[in-house]
């Protein structure tokens, strides 16, 4: 089987990424709102997204049917970093510059969403 071209990956990536971020944004102002943290709510928030992203990412946009476990840890560590990434960015722009953090959160979704892609696309489901 060919792999999809690199155009239809990104399309597919961005319409799971839009549905994924979209409701975990709203999520996530949604906690805020009821007291949680900014920080909080976004680790919260970023461990729900990680489903949907994987098992949509998978099939859906890369059309990977290998074994789960062994795409599954290099996909955690892609998330992991992204979040490490989030984190510090709610930390430095939001703690300690005194940004709005439903901005800094919608700036870190964009920035974290193309590293995610790169190292999805060639690390994580990588047809090598």
């Amino acid at each position: 089987m060919m792999p999809r071209p690199v155009f239809t990956q990104i399309l597919r990536y961005g319409g799971v990424g839009v549905l994924s971020n979209f409701l975990g944004y709203m999520a996530y102002i949604a906690i805020v709102a009821v007291g949680v943290g900014h920080k909080l709510a976004m680790s919260f928030v970023y461990a729900t997204v990680f489903i949907i992203s994987f098992y949509g990412n998978r099939k859906f946009t890369f059309d990977h049917s290998g074994a789960i476990a062994a795409v599954g840890i290099k996909f955690v560590a892609v998330y992991a970093l992204g979040y490490l990434i989030n984190l510090c960015l709610l930390f430095f722009l939001v703690d300690k510059l005194g940004y709005k953090h439903e901005i800094v959160q919608l700036i870190a979704i964009g920035v974290i969403a193309i590293l995610s892609f790169i190292l999805l696309k060639f690390v994580v489901f990588s047809k090598k």
